[in-house]
């Protein structure tokens, strides 16, 4: 394949793909970026696009670029101009200029010509073609933002600012140093800035400087969850970088992908003023890798309900007082369809415009008792991927490069993974990951003392505050601070603690600790959290509750002999999971837990036995005791003497303990039963 061609596909798929839809799209394209999309096999990017240039040309030195978009106009346009590989360089010159200490260096063209030198030309000649050439540039990012508005959102949003018509030589640079300067990363830090009061304000101003300078001031913007490009534009205030920088954040601020105040874009619909309503995946093992999934909406500012509807699918949001997600009702589309197929949906005041994935990165939510794959995650805190099966190969490799083995294990869909209790110690490394992964999700450093895995139990289980909450068994670990001085003492309840060995975690749920409420201490720091007892399961009462065939489970207790016994007396023995690896890896001393099985749909009794025996009615069906097997009259004898007086039960259940007795093949001495 033609090299530009190869380029021009492959930065179509990375930027510009059916993943883009509704969500801001930033063509940054530094060395390592262009590494990464080049892969071992690929062309290199440069030489691909001097491959297209005409030094020799008269005016243009991009003259054959320039000229394979009119018959580009007059075909389907159903893909981006033929321009990508040359824009990318141009953002990839940009990057350069950060070697010098200032991103908005005014020797942006000598960067350019360190990417596409003359051949067998001076430094200067090479220079002069460039810049009187780079005039055609702009236009090129003009056909690229009308392609993207002509899309409606499908294909991304547009970030470059729409004022490169005017004249001179820093306008027409002004396209390529607004994509070299917010990466992805800093998306979720400007969303918090967008969402503050002193953001909502700034948004309205009339001028885009004004918001840079609002963004300077705001005491809540941690500067460290920034790129280096948008960390250096903040650090000083000229007026020609806070023109380009407050054009990019206008921009990213009208953003469909947004779930905060719209502005409205030149040149693009605000979609009435709807705000956008962000479904968050989540996930809850339900036992033993039965994943359950589903949605988690973070409520957006100042709307405290509606109801969208989608393509077949409706879904009422209402904000309750203290809570900050949506309760959600109606028949939202299931997960593993919206992240096939994205999905769509408007209401009154919301608007839902969420693209195909198939990489998320959840992390441990209190409030919504489950994996939430949001827009940010933590140092120190354990993640889980999920992963389609057409990725798991690239992810396990970049994930183990940085944190060690990992363990690939069935997913909540058909044809998916996960990677479990991922743990990143360093913002950097796991950023690094990331961005080689293409994961937009910013990664933060955690709190200076944290606690890490243990069992967190619901908001209902107990006393104490949300997310503190553990099981008695599961306690958590104490993962102290970087670089901190194990001379400190660390306490708990007063209680010196031994520093560890290796690493910065403290191990707990080896004390022994019993019920109640802790307190950790290091140094100025504290936390605290509390262990309660396991509830006793509840029992299933009536039939009506859990029949047989409804694709419905119940938990049975883990190292007991389960059976499900039909009308004619047969019996099937429930095989016994054993324990999955992340159970082994949270190091719980629990002993005892259940696991979840389906009833088949011709059962009519689900029996347990152990240390109690548990019996459980799916469905009325007067027995019809056949010829038992050797195997049906050993599952028998542990039930055929059980009492359920005082079940509703009861009566049934002693009519097939009968039926089973007085059977003929039951006589016999191999199961070792006494008859009167």
């Amino acid at each position: 394949m033609d090299p530009y061609q190869w380029w021009q596909d492959r930065l179509t798929v990375e930027f510009f793909g059916p993943s883009a839809a509704g969500r801001p799209v930033v063509l940054y394209v530094d060395n390592d970026k262009a590494k990464a999309l080049r892969g071992p096999d690929g062309p290199d990017l440069v030489e691909a696009v001097q491959s297209r240039l005409d030094w020799y040309h008269q005016n243009d030195i991009f003259d054959g670029i320039f000229r394979t978009v009119p018959p580009w106009r007059r075909g389907t346009r159903a893909q981006p101009p033929p321009c990508l590989p040359l824009l990318a360089v141009c953002v990839l010159a940009g990057t350069l200029m950060r070697r010098e200490g200032r991103v908005w260096s005014s020797n942006y063209y000598q960067r350019l010509v360190e990417c596409l030198p003359m051949p067998r030309g001076t430094d200067q000649e090479s220079l002069q073609r460039l810049q009187t050439s780079y005039e055609q540039i702009p236009a090129h990012w003009e056909i690229l933002g009308e392609w993207m508005r002509e899309q409606d959102g499908a294909r991304g949003i547009v970030t470059f600012p729409d004022d490169g018509r005017r004249k001179g030589n820093q306008s027409r640079i002004v396209f390529a140093l607004s994509q070299a300067i917010v990466r992805e990363r800093d998306l979720p830090e400007l969303e918090r800035f967008f969402r503050s009061p002193l953001g909502r304000s700034a948004v309205t101003a009339a001028e885009p400087v004004e918001l840079v300078s609002a963004l300077r001031r705001w005491e809540g913007l941690d500067t460290r969850r920034l790129s280096p490009p948008l960390q250096e534009a903040l650090l000083t205030a000229r007026s020609d970088q806070d023109r380009i920088l407050g054009g990019i954040l206008v921009a990213v601020a009208g953003s469909s992908h947004r779930p905060a105040a719209l502005v409205q874009i030149p040149g693009q619909a605000a979609a009435q003023g709807r705000l956008t309503l962000v479904l968050q995946p989540k996930f809850v093992d339900a036992d033993w890798g039965n994943w359950e999934a589903g949605w988690h909406a973070p409520i957006v500012d100042g709307v405290d309900g509606d109801a969208l509807t989608g393509a077949g699918w409706n879904l009422t949001v209402r904000a309750e007082p203290g809570l900050t997600s949506y309760t959600l009702t109606g028949d939202p589309p299931a997960v593993e369809t919206a992240l096939v197929q994205g999905m769509t949906a408007t209401g009154t005041r919301l608007r839902v415009a969420q693209g195909p994935r198939n990489l998320l990165v959840a992390a441990e939510d209190d409030a919504a008792g489950a994996w939430v794959a949001g827009d940010a995650v933590d140092t120190d805190e354990p993640l889980l991927f999920v992963v389609r099966d057409d990725r798991l190969g690239p992810v396990v490799d970049a994930v183990s490069a940085a944190v060690g083995d990992v363990d690939p294990e069935p997913g909540p869909f058909p044809g998916w993974h996960v990677l479990r209790d991922v743990l990143f110690t360093d913002a950097v490394a796991a950023t690094a990951v990331f961005d080689r992964l293409g994961i937009g999700v910013a990664v933060r450093s955690a709190p200076p003392l944290r606690l890490v895995g243990g069992l967190r139990i619901g908001r209902d289980s107990g006393e104490g505050a949300r997310g503190s909450r553990y099981l008695l068994d599961g306690p958590p670990d104490v993962a102290l601070p970087a670089g901190f001085d194990t001379a400190t003492a660390v306490l708990l309840n007063g209680r010196r603690l031994r520093p560890p060995r290796i690493g910065r975690v403290i191990r707990l749920r080896s004390l022994g600790l019993a019920e109640g409420t802790y307190t950790v201490r290091a140094g100025e720091f504290t936390r605290r959290f509390t262990l309660h007892p396991p509830r006793r399961p509840t029992t299933v009462g009536g039939i009506e509750e859990l029949p047989a065939g409804s694709g419905r489970s119940l938990p049975v207790p883990h190292g007991a002999k389960v059976y499900f016994f039909r009308a004619d007396g047969h019996a099937t023995p429930v095989g016994e999971p054993t324990a999955p690896r992340w159970w082994k890896r949270r190091g719980t001393t629990l002993q005892t837990f259940s696991y979840r099985v389906i009833p088949p749909r011709d059962a009519v009794w689900l029996a347990a036995t152990g240390p109690s025996t548990i019996v459980h009615q799916l469905r009325d069906d007067s027995p019809k005791i056949d010829r038992l097997t050797a195997a049906d009259t050993q599952a028998w004898a542990h039930f055929v003497l059980a009492s359920q007086a005082g079940q509703p039960h009861e009566k049934a259940w002693r009519r097939y303990q009968k039926a089973v007795l007085n059977h003929q093949s039951v006589l016999t001495h191999e199961a070792g039963w006494k008859t009167r």
